[in-house]
């Protein structure tokens, strides 16, 4: 085989980037990768927002000290910040995932 391995972030038409709004994959394996990060980042993204509850409290009771709320404030503040964007992401992909590239010849 003379033809190189396919690029499973390029996506047809014009400038599409992974992840963007209107990426489309070219072949299963694109699909079947875009779908396995998005449900991967999605969950992530929901177990952090979960677990930050429980990482305030902790957070808390180690730090006795007025210091202590305000530490676990920001990092709390910081996980669902990355959170959000994990689900927000991962969505994308996962939406990216379900789309049919066009017929179009190029």
């Amino acid at each position: 085989m003379d033809s190189p391995a396919p690029n499973l972030g390029q996506s047809r038409g014009p400038y599409r980037g992974f992840g963007s709004k209107a990426w489309v994959p070219w072949n299963t394996a694109g699909h079947i990768g875009a779908f396995i990060f998005g449900v991967t980042f999605v969950t992530s993204g929901l177990a952090m927002i979960v677990g930050s509850f429980g990482l305030k409290g902790e957070l808390r009771t180690l730090i006795q000290s007025p210091l202590g709320l305000l530490v676990s404030f920001f990092v709390v503040i910081l996980v669902l910040g990355v959170a959000c964007w994990l689900v927000w992401y991962g969505s994308r992909l996962l939406m990216g995932s379900f789309r049919r590239p066009s017929m179009r010849k190029s």
